[in-house]
């Protein structure tokens, strides 16, 4: 997949950042190419915006908005579009769901997800709070999944602890809340996203908010591109995570036209808390997409255990910048191997995309939606008797020890306390876990204000941690001449029950705090329960081995004893179970996975895997069709794997309808490729035995290894061992890759492709000529129509045939002599670039040079092609947008499978004098009566099978039935 190709994208740093030291969400992959929107784009999640209102016919919204279910709550109406001067929603939304790759405007976070708006007064007074508190309960009863509310009482001191507003409405928008988390999305619970707001400068404490200090919700603070808060943000610890705030630098839709902050439907200043809590949103809309059944507290876990740490160190003692308070390590266990950094400021970090959607994926692999219903809850009361005065300026204050006996596994966390003083500014609270972890809750707020009644503070500080001990209340009144009395002290703990089923989950941080303050890289878990190791995200390659031996995460060596699970991430990852009953995932990447003793159940997930099982002590069967393994010691269950690699011991190896790979290693084994095309691999081989070590005939279906014969069925292709040896085809298509040592390699009849993937250096093959040179060794190859080159500079010749040249990676020089020749760069990682008429070709990097080729297939991504004078095949390939330019002859442009997304053909000929070009649709089992033709000004749209067509400067009434192959 490609990027979005919308024109503003590129300005739109949070979503990717290419300036070195500053930050983005981490959407995009480091080379720039994949993205999570690869596999998710919010398409199927509904949010709702709660706000002043919304353009909902701006270019870049109508596409994903829902007039359904829209309100006006301010003017009882189904009409939310609001006034000139209602801006800030219209900003918001397009943040989260602003339509992508639509090639208008901006990308939203989430560009396939459902938007909704809710309208509410743009102004502060009673009314708006009630239509907040209906706003939230409406939205989650009508299929809201995620609720964006950038909107917050005027956070000033004298606002703090709901001054000058009605009581009763903060009571029911918490009702409003319950509902929304307890209801919502059939019971899973709706998130509801509130961004913490912008009064720093005023010493507001969200505690001092009581709707914003809801830790139902999720509150997001806010930083700059650097990652340090920004000046504005409110601080506290109900803060869970940030996004960006920045100084008025965020890219986003804008009312259209003059309406709007500026005439240009889009601004470029948009900034706050309002702009970093929609970021937060889309990042948990991708969430619900790549996973529909998450609980919302599953959503707020996975939040915090992926946040990043952004900010000054982690130390307890420094602050930088805008901070208030330093950055400290909580008391869980469970976070890269110790407890989760945590700072008022920022809650646990900055949301990381990638990491979230990673483990939104596999958060229920080993447990149930954690929701309302099955959250516990355990409450202490520390004042049984008599009222207690805090001592009048005493820094020391008043300890309130509260013994929780009951274990569960704390999330969040609320303090009621009941108390009345003269002066609110004096009064400071902490609150310390069993652990010993000091936090602040409350400090100088309020000003000289006075209060006498009943106050909720809370906290996400503690999440990951024990309940089991003293929690203890430290009360302050830190200044002389006023009284301070607490009359009640209600400790509330949520969370989930306590089990010996333990989650160790690992980040990209692991590298960074490993070894520190208690971050261990030896794990030994002797409580029993069904316990995993989450990699899921880790970007680089993991080793996971759980019998104990020596592990590689994030580049870190750890040991793991005793448990029973792992979860590999995004690299080609090596898994190894226990002599127990494990199940191992293999996630993304081309993963190997081995179970040892014991039933496992393995599970390659996306890319290439392999289930290797060389520690068997005897011949083993593998059925990659079937999806079982048994090695003497256990069935294996297999689901999504690819490719196998035995014992040395005689194997029956049986592959599945797709292409596999199938190594034998030692002993008489057989191999069975069943369906697709199949590879027999000596890649382990580990000794030169005679002139040739692997000797593979695909005619007679035979390979002997220098030891033993193994016996093959239905394998078409061979990979050959790191020495001499001597492989030959069928009268089949075969592909061949004689490794290393001076091979013979004999193709036989068919289509048969020579390729040097994996070579160490740079090749010199001459298909007509029959040899092929890395170095200094020599290959003798003969009769092959196709070559693949290496990652090097290769210098490649054809014969008088059609020949498919794919140079790989480095400058390579492709001739194709005679016939009609093709360059495909079908496995480049980026867009390319082909000119058959300047016999040129360019993926990013180098530049291949090509001579007498006629032919060019694109890559997975945008691509642009243009043929030469002469008659062209052109395929494009399976990017979303490519261009494709005849330049003359009679071209065929390719679409012989679905997948080609939306391509641009500049100068197709339709005009059947003098011959005329072809759309080839081959194979695809279509006819002229299912393409959509449609004309668009001076552009006519073919569409068909989920593709489309533009050709430019064609009018639909000449395309017909001639224009298309079929057959």
């Amino acid at each position: 997949m490609s990027l979005p190709n919308d024109p503003m994208f590129g300005q739109q740093w949070h979503l990717r950042n290419t300036t070195p030291g500053l930050l983005d969400l981490n959407i995009v992959n480091a080379n720039g190419l994949n993205s999570l929107w690869d596999d998710y784009t919010g398409a199927g999640v509904k949010v709702f915006v709660i706000d002043d209102a919304f353009d909902y016919l701006h270019e870049d919204l109508a596409a994903n908005y829902d007039t359904v279910f829209d309100y006006d709550w301010f003017n009882n109406d189904g009409d939310p579009f609001g006034l000139n001067n209602n801006s800030h929603g219209t900003a918001v939304m397009g943040i989260i769901g602003a339509v992508g790759n639509n090639g208008i405007g901006v990308t939203g976070i989430a560009y396939g997800a459902t938007m909704v708006g809710y309208q509410t007064a743009a102004f502060i007074n009673d009314g708006w709070l009630q239509d907040i508190r209906d706003s939230i309960y409406s939205a989650s009863a009508n299929g809201g999944d995620v609720i964006n509310i950038s909107q917050g009482i005027a956070n000033d001191a004298n606002s703090e602890f709901g001054f000058g507003y009605n009581a009763l409405r903060f009571a029911e928008i918490d009702n409003s809340i319950n509902l929304a988390v307890g209801t919502g999305r059939g019971g899973l619970g709706t998130s509801i996203v509130k961004s913490a707001g912008n009064s720093r400068s005023d010493n507001y404490d969200v505690n001092s908010d009581p709707w914003t200090n809801n830790t139902q919700q999720i509150v997001v603070a806010a930083v700059n591109q650097n990652g340090f808060v920004s000046s504005y943000s409110s601080f506290g610890t109900a803060n869970l995570v940030s996004g960006f705030g920045t100084p008025g630098q965020v890219v986003t839709t804008d009312r259209t036209g003059a309406a709007g902050y500026n005439a240009t439907n889009y601004t470029s200043t948009f900034n706050g808390s309002s702009s970093a809590a929609p970021m937060v949103a889309g990042v948990v809309t991708l969430m619900v997409d790549a996973n529909a059944g998450l609980g919302w507290r599953d959503v707020q876990d996975i939040l915090a255990y992926s946040a990043r740490h952004v900010g000054s160190v982690v130390d307890d003692m420094t602050t930088a910048g805008s901070e208030r308070t330093p950055w400290h390590f909580n008391q869980a266990d469970n976070w890269n191997g110790g407890g989760l950094h945590f700072s008022n400021d920022y809650g646990y970090g900055l949301v990381d995309a990638h990491a979230a959607v990673r483990l939104a994926e596999t958060w229920n692999f080993f447990n149930a939606a954690r929701t309302s219903a099955n959250q516990v809850m355990t409450t202490e009361d520390a004042i049984a008797g008599a009222p207690v005065v805090i001592p009048d300026g005493n820094l020391t204050g008043t300890s309130f020890t509260l013994n929780e006996e009951q274990a569960i596994i704390v999330e969040r966390l609320t303090l009621e306390l009941d108390f009345s003083t003269t002066f609110l500014a004096d009064m400071d609270i902490y609150l310390t876990s069993p652990g010993g972890v000091e936090h602040v809750l409350i400090n100088d707020q309020a000003g000289g204000a006075a209060f006498d009644g009943r106050y909720t503070f809370e906290s996400q500080a503690f999440r990951g941690e024990s309940s089991l001990g003293d929690w203890t209340v430290r009360i302050v009144d830190d200044s002389s001449a006023d009284v301070l009395t607490v009359r009640d002290v209600d400790l509330n703990l949520y969370g989930r029950a306590a089990t010996n089923d333990d989650r160790y989950i690992f980040t990209g941080e692991y590298s960074q705090f490993a070894g520190v303050a208690g971050h261990r890289t030896s794990f030994n878990d002797l409580d029993g329960g069904s316990d995993v190791v989450n990699a899921a995200a880790v970007i680089s390659n993991s080793t996971i081995q759980l019998t104990g031996a020596v592990s590689t995460i994030d580049g870190i060596e750890l040991q793991l004893f005793n448990v029973e699970h792992a979860i590999g991430g995004d690299g080609a990852d090596y898994l190894v179970g226990s002599a127990g009953q494990n199940t191992l995932f293999g996630m993304r990447g081309d993963d190997l996975l081995q179970g040892n003793a014991g039933a496992d159940t393995l599970i390659g997930g996306r890319g290439s895997d392999t289930v290797y099982l060389i520690s068997a002590n005897q011949g083993v069967v593998v059925d990659l069709f079937s999806g079982v393994a048994n090695d003497g010691l256990g069935l294996d269950t297999l689901i999504s794997i690819e490719n196998a690699i035995g014992s040395n011991f005689a194997d029956l190896l049986i592959g599945s309808n797709e292409d596999n790979v199938l190594i034998g290693m030692g002993g008489a084994d057989i191999i069975n490729g069943y369906g697709g095309s199949d590879t027999v691999s000596f890649l382990f081989t580990a000794l030169a035995v005679g002139p040739f070590t692997a000797q593979v005939d695909l005619t007679a279906q035979l390979a002997y290894d220098g030891v033993a014969q193994d016996t093959l069925f239905s394998i078409e292709n061979a990979i050959g061992s790191q020495f001499a040896d001597a492989l030959f085809g069928s009268a089949g298509n075969n592909v061949f890759n004689g490794l290393g040592g001076a091979d013979l390699i004999n193709g036989l009849g068919g289509i048969d492709t020579i390729s040097y993937g994996g070579a160490v250096a740079g090749v010199f093959v001459d298909l007509l000529g029959g040899v092929g040179d890395v170095g200094s060794t020599r290959d003798r190859i003969y009769e092959f129509e196709n070559v693949v080159g290496t990652d090097f500079t290769d210098l490649l010749f054809g014969t008088n045939g059609d020949n498919i040249f794919e140079g790989g990676a480095g400058t390579d020089f492709l001739y194709g002599l005679g016939g009609s020749d093709t360059v495909t760069l079908g496995n480049a990682v980026r867009g390319v670039q082909i000119d058959l008429t300047g016999n040129v070709t360019y993926d990013g990097v180098s530049q291949d040079f090509l001579n007498s080729i006629e032919n060019a297939v694109g890559s997975a991504f945008n691509d642009i092609i243009a043929g030469s004078g002469g008659n062209n095949l052109l395929t494009g390939g399976g990017g979303d947008f490519d261009v494709l330019i005849g330049a003359g002859g009679n071209d065929r442009f390719v679409y012989d499978v679905a997948g080609s997304g939306v391509d641009l053909i500049t100068d197709f000929d339709a005009d059947p004098a003098g011959g005329q070009d072809l759309i080839d649709l081959s194979g695809r089992g279509l006819t002229f009566a299912d393409i959509a033709v449609n004309q668009y000004g001076t552009v006519t749209y073919l569409t068909f099978g989920g593709d489309t067509v533009i050709l430019s400067g064609v009018n639909a009434v000449d395309i017909t039935a001639s224009d298309f192959d079929f057959v």
